[in-house]
């Protein structure tokens, strides 16, 4: 079959999309599909829409905007396209997306914001009107990028979830595409002395770096990136000024005018990078800087420098985040072919196999690959290092699936986890659609309603669905299968204007985004793995008709292996002899929740001499190499506490053999100073005689001075600040020619400095250690020092307080943490004379009695107005007291814990959760329940049960009013009675009295039923029905002495008398006016 029979022909995706009105072009293979536009929409905030503006023309008008959904169940939209038009001072796109798209099995799409929808917008290509430099989106004040998949969420910067999306503020930052902002490579100053965690000198730059523009990306994946500062030559600076284009235009013609180009490594996520003497001030100086990753390309960064061009920083200092940057499209095509899968009429069907093929470029921190199953992950997550490496996997689509499943491909972002592509296809089976009048270009229509009842030619059904114990799950919508001339039709929409509702514990019906009814069904936390829990759902259709139809969700618990990302780098090398680390990436894991273990898959590694030691709780390596190694490839099983393992890999290299400065590490070590007095530092032991040191930066000393045996010596300024450290820049030069650089640090005498090794061991301490415990070696300090805990300490599952003044220190472990756990607590110690220092203190927690006892109550029964005694099961040594109370039952606790439940007299039937709370002595503390199920007076599940009804008979001549009356039990004061039929003026008090009028004209013998529903306390229904029966007139009997009143008075008492007694009775009465 051709790719014009079945694919992304642009014939193919211009006919599903003819429910829009929008024209598609081939999207895949060739570069980014362009839709014919849609035009903004005013205003654009309404539920169907998505905006966003950029100020100042910062996005010319007329550039190319896409536009990409995602519906709940993992079904993905085309493409749509329009471009930026001008308003005023910004420039503008909307999309309106209340046209949607129909799918293969005619079910109306549309994005609406609901909650758990996803989209994505990205921009065409852009570049610098003044430069024609590469300009590269980001999204101001969100936390997502411009073409990585966002899911409409509440609390989620620019958006709202079911209202709109946006507008969202669109921003640039420019790429110089030659280079010209820095000097030539081989001039670049290495300051490979890493980041310094003490106060920057004057002439450093020092900030941070992240992946994202939220905080959320993490640093762990940026050790091997690096930050790049030219320095313009002061000479130039009013040549160059603030133009980018002059910047440019000047730089090219004279790249003499950058001073200098230094870079420094980023490790965990901070940076500096100390300029030489020749730039001794950064403040003073105009710089330009930006972030290059470990291939030596510049990578797009949001912080100071939107554009290329020189500025001063202020307290030489920047951040810089880098954001999400996707143009990246992919979709599921047929292995091996060209032809595609669509949501339209490209499906696929059972047994297919499926590849991925993509266009753009992946984000710097790699991608993996998962699919899902309407909606559920039905695969484990598979790195992709490449483009390419799609052709090299095939996904198969099950036997078992059914007709309108959607499967949806995500790749997602290795650290940070983002959604930066997806694909979606619709499953189709062999079972004949209905076609839809007028062929596949006309718009959807409804069938039309039947000749007969609805429930003759619609049976509703519900695909399987899927639901994790305790958690929601919502099925898809219902379909029918409609008959219609003898003929047969599966996976009809329900007739407009069916409605469903369900009385099933834990569901209910809810409306998806496309308006659809749906079931939302949440299972009860101990539901049974594989069990298929059905619900029930009365339909009912346009004409009042009712069927039941069933909707089946089967209970699963996928393994760990499957759902938690575990993987490790990839493209380490050694050289012979050298040891390696490699980073396990992906999710880390606590050691002591022993979720899982790494061991080395020793049946199938073959070691080829190579030394490898696997850390079992991290699974990080240490690889050591043989003195003639070949690439080694590794593997790890990661066995998890559910039983499941998996298989991990890596493949470490075989580097180029040493150069002198990769063989020889040589440290000055850090030498104590006095203000204004020469000190020197020898040279390292290991520095072959050989090799010579210069001075690439004096770190802001007075003077500097090398000796012929490469001691450096220095005199610090006199009014040098206490633990101050002086940091001088150096380079090694070996004999073989290679070269590194080094560095001396010289520290300012203080009082800290005795401190800084030194570590503090407290006593064990548990959850209710509530007494603070000052460490011996605070005591011995100055009464001005003053203390802190470093921000740096993070540990959740540990409560810390310091007493500021005098070092006093309580230390609480949380009850999840387990006994022996050890933490360390870093002290910040500030003393009189400024400098700093910080101590470590360590703590082990030990057992609490709340987690040696285990109290509980044995479940109780009791009647309404009885009481009942529930003792501990075991005796503990602690107080207790009640939380709260409960309905209808009087609570009172003894010094033993033995509960006391007296239940009032009319207290409704149910379970009641009695809160107690478990004080022990050593200062743990634990709430524990006590169940107790109250029952009726009588001993019933519910008040119905208590009585019985009878149906009552009134028999009266036509033209009377016949009276009755139900009569309440005891205590039973808010039950309720529901008349069923108001033929004959009947009427029903809330004291339970029933009237009704029998018209003239009614003929003897007639009669009416009219049925009670008796609604109690506690929600419980008995029926009872009153039947008035019209009876021969009776001649009057004679009238007594007694007056009117004396009459009707002893009735009317004994009617009332009877309303108000304890038990359910009926009292027939003719004549009596209410």
């Amino acid at each position: 079959m051709g790719r014009g029979q079945r694919g992304f022909g642009a014939a193919v995706v211009a006919a599903a999309l003819a429910i829009t009105g929008v024209q598609a072009v081939a999207p895949l293979p060739g570069p980014l599909p362009a839709p014919s536009p849609f035009l903004p929409v005013a205003n654009a905030e309404t539920d169907t829409s998505i905006a966003g503006f950029a100020q100042s023309n910062e996005i010319p008008e007329g550039t190319q905007v896409y536009f990409q959904w995602m519906d709940r169940d993992g079904a993905v939209s085309p493409v749509y396209r329009t471009e930026m038009k001008r308003d005023g001072d910004q420039t503008r796109f909307a999309f309106d997306t209340s046209g949607g798209f129909v799918d293969r099995v005619n079910k109306k799409r549309v994005f609406t914001s609901k909650e758990g929808q996803r989209f994505r917008v990205w921009f065409g290509e852009l570049e610098g009107e003044q430069t024609n430099n590469r300009l590269l989106p980001y999204a101001e004040g969100a936390d997502f990028g411009f073409g990585e998949w966002v899911r409409v969420e509440p609390g989620k910067a620019g958006l709202t979830a079911g209202s709109h999306v946006g507008p969202l503020h669109a921003r640039t930052y420019e790429v110089p595409d030659a280079g010209y902002m820095v000097k030539p490579r081989d001039q670049w100053v290495e300051d490979n002395a890493g980041p310094h965690m003490g106060q920057a000198q004057t002439n450093w730059l020092h900030g941070t770096v992240a992946f994202g523009t939220d905080g959320r990306g993490g640093t762990a994946a940026l050790d091997d990136y690096r930050v790049v500062v030219s320095v313009l030559d002061p000479a130039w600076k009013d040549k160059v000024g603030n133009d980018p284009a002059a910047t440019k235009r000047i730089l090219e013609q004279n790249p003499e005018a950058i001073l200098t180009t230094v870079s420094a490594p980023i490790v965990q996520g901070r940076y500096t990078v100390r300029l030489p003497q020749d730039a001794q001030d950064a403040d003073a100086n105009l710089l330009y800087a930006y972030v290059e990753d470990p291939h030596g390309k510049q990578v797009p960064a949001v912080g100071q420098w939107q554009t290329p061009q020189f500025e001063t920083v202020q307290e030489n200092s920047v951040d810089f985040a880098l954001p999400v940057v996707v143009g990246l499209q992919i979709r599921a095509k047929v292995a091996d072919q060209e032809q595609g899968f669509n949501m339209t009429d490209a499906p696929a069907r059972p047994g297919d196999a499926v590849q991925l093929e993509g266009v753009g470029s992946l984000p710097h921190e790699g991608v993996r690959e998962i699919w899902y199953l309407n909606g559920l992950q039905v695969s484990g997550s598979a790195p992709v290092p490449s483009l390419d490496a799609f052709g090299n996997v095939a996904y198969k689509v099950p036997e078992n699936v059914n007709r309108g499943d959607v499967f949806t491909a995500v790749l997602i972002t290795k650290i940070t986890g983002r959604e930066v592509a997806a694909t979606s296809i619709i499953i189709e089976t062999e079972e004949q659609p209905l076609p839809v009048p007028g062929g596949p270009d006309a718009p959807y229509e409804p069938p039309a309603a039947p000749d007969g009842p609805y429930t003759d030619a619609f049976e509703t059904s519900f695909k399987p669905a899927y639901v994790r114990p305790g958690q929601t799950a919502v099925s898809v919508p219902p379909f029918a299968t409609m008959t219609r001339n003898g003929e047969r039709f599966s996976n009809q929409p329900l007739p407009e204007g069916t409605t469903l509702l369900t009385s099933t514990p834990g569901a209910e019906i809810t409306t998806d985004a496309g308006g659809n009814e749906v079931v939302r069904f949440t299972p009860q936390s101990w539901a049974r793995v594989g069990e298929t829990i059905n619900v029930e759902v009365l339909v009912t259709y346009p004409d009042k008709t009712t069927s039941t139809a069933i909707a089946p969700f089967t209970v699963i618990a996928r393994p760990l292996n499957e759902t938690a990302f575990v993987d490790y780098e990839q493209g380490r090398k050694a050289r012979p002899g050298q040891t390696v680390s490699v980073r396990r990436i992906g999710e880390r894991f606590n050691p002591r929740d022993q979720i899982v273990q790494f061991l080395p898959d020793k049946e199938h590694n073959t070691l080829n001499g190579w030394r490898v030691v696997v850390d079992e709780f991290t699974g990080d390596l240490r690889a050591t190499a043989p003195q003639d190694p070949e690439p080694l490839r590794f593997g790890t099983l990661a066995f998890f506490n559910d039983g499941s393992h998996r298989k991990i890999e890596t493949v470490i290299g075989v580097a180029d053999p040493v150069t002198d400065s990769e063989r020889y590490q040589p440290t000055y070590e850090r030498t104590i100073v006095e203000p204004g007095a020469l000190t020197c530092s020898a040279a390292p032991k290991d520095l072959p005689k050989d090799a010579s040191v210069t001075v690439t930066s004096n770190g802001g000393v007075q003077t500097v001075t090398l000796g012929n045996d490469n001691t450096v010596c220095v005199t610090v300024p006199k009014d040098a600040a206490p633990a101050t450290v002086y940091t001088v820049a150096l380079q090694v030069n070996y004999a073989d020619a290679s070269a590194e650089a080094l560095s001396a640090e010289f520290e300012v005498e203080s009082m800290a400095r005795t401190l800084r090794d030194l570590t503090v061991e407290l006593d064990p301490v548990h959850e209710g250690s509530v007494e603070p415990v000052l460490p011996k070696a605070f005591e011995e300090l100055p009464k001005e020092t003053t203390f802190g805990v470093g921000a740096e300490f993070t540990d959740e599952h540990w409560d810390v307080e310091v007493n500021k003044d005098s070092g006093a220190l309580r230390v609480q472990p949380r009850p999840e943490v387990v006994p022996n756990t050890k933490v360390r607590i870093p002290v910040v110690v500030s003393l009189p004379d400024t400098s700093q220092a910080v101590v470590a203190v360590e703590a082990t927690a030990t057992a609490s009695q709340r987690s040696k006892y285990n109290p509980s109550y044995t479940p109780a029964t009791v009647n309404a107005g009885a009481r009942v005694r529930m003792p501990l099961d075991s005796q503990v040594p602690a107080t207790f007291s009640l939380v709260e109370g409960v309905d209808g039952v009087s609570l009172s606790i003894d010094s033993n814990g033995t509960l006391t439940a007296h239940a009032d007299p009319t207290a409704l039937p149910g379970p009641r959760s009695i809160k107690v709370a478990v004080s022990y002595n050593d200062g743990s503390r634990e709430t524990i329940t006590a169940l107790l199920t109250v029952k009726t007076s009588q001993g019933n599940e519910h008040l119905r049960d208590d009585e019985t009804l009878n149906p009552l008979t009134l028999t009266h001549p036509a033209g009377a009013k016949a009276v009755g009356a139900i009569k309440r039990p005891a205590g039973a004061e808010i039950t309720t009675f529901d008349l069923q039929s108001t033929e004959w003026g009947a009427r029903m008090t809330s004291a339970g009295v029933f009237t009704a009028t029998i018209p003239a004209s009614v003929p003897v013998g007639e009669q009416r039923q009219f049925p009670v529903n008796v609604i109690y306390a506690d929600g419980s229904t008995n029926t009872v029905t009153i039947t008035v029966k019209v009876a021969p007139a009776q001649k009057p009997a004679p009238k007594p002495a007694l007056s009117s009143a004396a009459t009707i008075l002893p009735i009317v008492l004994g009617l009332l008398a009877l309303v108000a007694g304890g038990a359910y009775a009926f009292v027939t009465q003719s004549g009596l006016n209410f």
